[in-house]
């Protein structure tokens, strides 16, 4: 319970004062928690404490995959360094960088907030890596060693799998699904591309997502997906300075990185002090990179507002960089993506997980009496029924059921589910215990 003191009484601070403090104090074109709660899926009453974007949060830090990340790769894998981030520190930052852009703006912390922790829920393992991977599965480019036909089954992209993820995948409540309110979910799924031709997911909810529209039409949700590209050319970049797979002299041919150490006044301290020039570059870039961002969105939101006489429906990109700024970062952004492509201990570790992702694959889809109870059961109860149990047939029934289950698009897309759920460890330890007896993995 929050309380504050008032003529010396104790007062409870409940939903609807956090409610009406949002009214008086938040930007008239910040998106407000009240009546929130109707847009969720399935009908459940208030919380008496918590406003409807502040129990969302909860729900995404509660849930099984958010303690996931904390497990998953974002670029560097091998251990070099030993503040090499994870996913979840990645998610943790792009709370940090979005909160700090949404409070300057006057926008709803909350809102931003949980957006930002559920944004890459639905990233599968080894990164950008595993995601290339289970795409091409699923589009039919990869056959997983002749054990798919090539048929298309939708593709597979993160954004699009954390919306499946708190919709359909975690159960806690009593139903499919974290039943989190429209406009986070909305941020979740357009933090990065939608593309609407490419991809086909089953079970799709597009009520309230304004799916034609490729951009989030609140403010909070495009902070959330800029605040994700800051993270990741700032703090990637951190990752594979210290990592020694971009080298310091490289980056400093950039624009931005120059723009950087003038502003931050840093050439000299390199000379000296390596680590402490890295601290002080990303500092100062992302400092940088807020600060346009803020500036730029700023004038952009008042000519909106004015032209189209409304705070609401921002159906526009507004949350950008300037157009010096952008020009930069993407140079940056590029010459990240090239050193690292072209790294030969990447390449080692990608390779690797190309093959665990692609064997697992072929294995479950070939036996799915290997996946989990879980995973497994909840194909079965919608391709057959609820109190359906493949684990219970005799052999030759179980083999004519798989049959019928490999006729279904539905069961590869179930067979993503478990696998995108999995940490780079219980990967590892699967291929393991599948392809290599002599592990001994139990």
């Amino acid at each position: 319970m929050e309380i504050r003191a008032k003529d010396n009484v104790i007062e409870e601070r409940g939903r609807q004062f956090f409610e009406e403090w949002e009214e008086r104090f938040l930007a008239p074109h910040a998106c407000k928690s009240k009546d929130m709660h109707k847009t969720r899926m399935n009908d459940e009453i208030e919380d008496v404490h918590r406003t409807a974007f502040q129990r969302d949060r909860d729900r995404i830090i509660y849930s099984n995959s958010f303690r996931n990340l904390s497990d998953k790769r974002q670029i560097l894998v091998e251990h070099v360094s030993e503040r090499n981030r994870s996913r979840l520190t990645h998610t943790v930052e792009v709370v940090q960088v979005s909160k700090t852009i949404a409070n300057a703006m006057g926008l709803n912390e909350d809102l931003t907030e949980a957006i930002a922790l559920g944004h890459d829920l639905g990233h599968p393992p080894f990164g950008h890596t595993g995601e290339a991977l289970l795409d091409s599965l699923l589009n039919g480019e990869d056959t997983a060693e002749g054990t798919l036909s090539g048929e298309n089954f939708g593709g597979f992209k993160h954004n699009y799998q954390s919306l499946r993820v708190v919709d359909y995948i975690e159960k806690k409540y009593g139903y499919d699904g974290l039943n989190l309110t429209s406009v986070v979910r909305e941020g979740i799924l357009k933090h990065t591309s939608t593309r609407n031709e490419r991809y086909y997911y089953p079970d799709m909810n597009l009520n309230s997502l304004n799916y034609d529209q490729f951009m989030a039409l609140t403010l909070e949700g495009q902070v959330a997906a800029i605040a994700d590209e800051i993270a990741q050319r700032t703090f990637d970049l951190e990752d594979a300075l210290r990592a020694d797979y971009i080298k310091v002299s490289d980056a400093r041919e950039l624009k931005l990185i120059q723009d950087v150490e003038t502003k931050c006044n840093i050439q000299g301290v390199l000379e000296s002090n390596q680590d402490e020039y890295i601290n002080l570059l990303i500092s100062g870039l992302v400092r940088l990179l807020v600060s346009d961002v803020i500036q730029n969105t700023v004038h952009r939101i008042k000519s909106f507002c004015e032209r189209k006489n409304r705070t609401n429906n921002f159906d526009e990109w507004l949350v950008i960089f300037s157009l010096d700024v952008n020009r930069k970062q993407n140079e940056l952004d590029t010459f990240i993506q090239k050193e690292l492509a072209n790294n030969f201990q990447v390449n080692r570790v990608n390779k690797k997980s190309e093959k665990v992702i692609r064997k697992l694959f072929k294995a479950y889809y070939s036996n799915p009496l290997q996946m989990s109870d879980r995973f497994l059961e909840r194909y079965t109860s919608r391709a057959v029924d609820s109190q359906f149990r493949l684990r219970k047939l005799a052999p030759k029934l179980v083999q004519e059921k798989i049959k019928e289950f490999q006729k279904d698009p539905l069961y590869a897309r179930h067979i993503a589910d478990y696998l995108s759920s999995m940490s780079d460890s219980f990967a590892v330890q699967e291929y393991k215990a599948i392809y290599i007896p002599e592990a001994n993995v139990i």
